[in-house]
């Protein structure tokens, strides 16, 4: 396990502790298996099964897909195609495949260290479609449906509960969809006093 892997299982397990009273126990690795990184507990009683996934926050390079228009010791500018929704929707598959050898409810926690990245990007994953409104225009951003229809649908269906946590501060930091009663549960009754709520 790596460094950054460590860090951010401790700030999870510490923002869950402080934000919310939630109790998350590391999961033991088994040799030669991917293993869920936490279980959820309540006194002894395991509420969930839940695997964390970090999007990592990489400089704008050639290397990582970028157009560099300029790159001297004062910055860089670049461009690409925005690949927020993408880039979500390979950790929730990722975390599906590993949560899918364990019984339900199954959560899949994100949590974002890339300051580019917020969490109307991870509603964008499961929505076909996200609606913005700037400068009094209303403004439709299809990039994500191909994702929505080919990676998340069934994940979507099948994963209880969705947790966003924010690195930075700012809001919203803490972020909770759910899919089905059973997730609908789950939040209402460890997360919806310190979340933003969203059914998915």
């Amino acid at each position: 396990m790596s460094n950054n892997d460590l860090k951010a299982k401790t700030f999870v397990r510490d923002f869950l502790a402080s934000t919310c009273g939630v109790t998350l126990r590391e999961i033991e690795s088994k040799p030669d298996e991917k293993s869920a990184d936490f279980e959820m507990i309540d006194g002894s009683e395991r509420i969930l099964v839940a695997e964390l996934k970090t999007l990592e926050y990489y400089p704008p390079s050639a290397a990582t897909g970028w157009t560099m228009i300029r790159e001297d010791e004062g910055g860089a500018d670049g461009y690409r195609k925005y690949q927020g929704p993408a880039r979500i929707a390979d950790k929730i598959y990722d975390a599906y495949v590993q949560l899918s050898q364990y019984p339900h409810p199954w959560a899949v926690i994100i949590h974002n260290a890339d300051y580019r990245i917020n969490a109307g990007t991870f509603y964008a994953a499961f929505a076909e479609n996200r609606v913005m409104d700037i400068d009094g225009r209303r403004l439709i951003i299809e990039t994500a449906r191909k994702i929505v229809l080919e990676k998340t649908r069934r994940a979507r269906r099948e994963i209880d509960l969705f947790i966003w946590i924010d690195q930075e501060d700012r809001q919203p930091r803490l972020v909770v969809w759910w899919q089905g009663p059973l997730g609908e549960g789950i939040g209402q009754k460890y997360f919806s006093a310190a979340a933003g709520e969203y059914k998915v």
